[in-house]
């Protein structure tokens, strides 16, 4: 394509999304894929949209990003709320972080302990301190997402590249690296860690809301049939690069499930394992993205580690203002890639961990 004036590398949920929110900006834009556009983690994606977070960052790009999955059918939203749940030792940060999406718009309210049951019938509030609801909270299909927005970047212009190796180009066009997990074997100076990450999936366990509980770290959805979808967190695999995750479950995992459901869920500790898969999340210092420049004519879009869902859409329409040179509608400095250098990391108001 001759005149580029981008090359996005990568087509699934940000490089669909970012390749359309450039073309809308009126620029040329070259979207570069060497599989398809949810062959890698978009199609491993848990679904999970809330905004409860510790920065006016991220809120306000999961406030914005959540808005334009709701209104949009492509994603195929289901409201099913969305609870966080914590010890009594991090209620004060919980309470923080209501404040602050409160202050910042987002629909969220504290409860006690003996007001989650109408939340989730299910749940066990031993241990809890307290929990933070999002009524709006709930479920996406990435992959159905992603996938309107790559036809969608076609219709606009869009050239696309398929089946290729990934590498930088070296064309004279702005480079967007939004690969992902791959992202860092492109750009080595990403301050990304590999983490491996798995999904159980449970037959007969009628969970009824998304759940992320802080205490015994695991966290639930529901699926069509009765089903759930479970993470547990705690294991220490790490990869040197993604594809040496084979995306197999590990034998091992439905006992730590098990285990997690057995305090929070006892109810349902013991419903049909039915298989699963694992992944990875891209991880940086400070569990935050790098959204930015990362050298001269090069932006990357990375280190999403459980929050790319929610954040995409507003990050794709403020990272194209940026790079078209127009002022974003969220400003996106807080993510730059040298605050790891200036020792400029972002609060985590329960430690490392996804929940950020």
């Amino acid at each position: 394509m001759a005149g580029t004036d981008v090359t996005v590398v990568g087509a699934g949920l940000y490089g669909s999304s970012l390749a359309c929110a450039l073309a809308r900006e009126g620029m040329s834009v070259r979207l570069c894929e060497r599989r398809s556009p949810t062959a890698g983690d978009t199609g491993r994606s848990f679904g999970m949209v809330r905004r409860h977070y510790s920065n006016a960052v991220t809120v306000s790009l999961a406030k914005r990003g959540c808005e334009l999955l709701m209104s949009d059918r492509e994603s195929a939203y289901v409201p099913t709320g969305y609870l966080l749940t914590v010890s009594p030792a991090q209620r004060a940060a919980c309470e923080g972080n209501v404040a602050l999406g409160q202050s910042l718009g987002v629909d969220t309210r504290l409860l006690e302990p003996d007001e989650l049951a109408a939340v989730e019938p299910l749940i066990d509030a031993a241990g809890v301190g307290c929990g933070a609801y999002e009524p709006d909270g709930g479920l996406v299909d990435a992959s159905r997402y992603t996938l309107a927005r790559f036809a969608e970047a076609v219709s606009l212009g869009v050239d696309v590249s398929m089946g290729a190796e990934a590498e930088l180009p070296d064309d004279g066009s702005i480079v967007v690296v939004a690969a992902g997990c791959w992202s860092k074997q492109l750009l080595p100076e990403l301050p990304v860690e590999l983490h491996r990450i798995e999904i159980a999936v449970l037959r007969d366990a009628p969970v009824r809301a998304v759940v992320s509980d802080a205490v015994t770290n695991v966290v639930t959805r529901p699926v069509a049939g009765g089903g759930a979808w479970v993470v547990t967190y705690g294991g220490s695999t790490q990869y040197a690069q993604r594809d040496d995750c084979d995306g197999e479950p590990d034998p091992d995992y439905r006992d730590a499930v098990r285990s997690s459901l057995a305090s929070r869920y006892p109810s349902i500790a013991g419903a049909p394992y039915t298989g699963g898969w694992s992944g990875a999340y891209d991880v940086t210092p400070d569990w935050n993205p790098v959204v930015g420049w990362v050298r001269e004519g090069v932006y990357a879009v990375a280190g999403l580690s459980g929050h790319g869902l929610k954040l995409a859409p507003a990050i794709a329409e403020s990272a194209a203002a940026m790079i078209a040179g127009r002022e974003p509608r969220i400003d996106l400095r807080p993510l730059r890639f040298e605050r790891f250098a200036e020792g400029d990391l972002l609060r985590l108001a329960y430690g490392p961990g996804a929940r950020a």
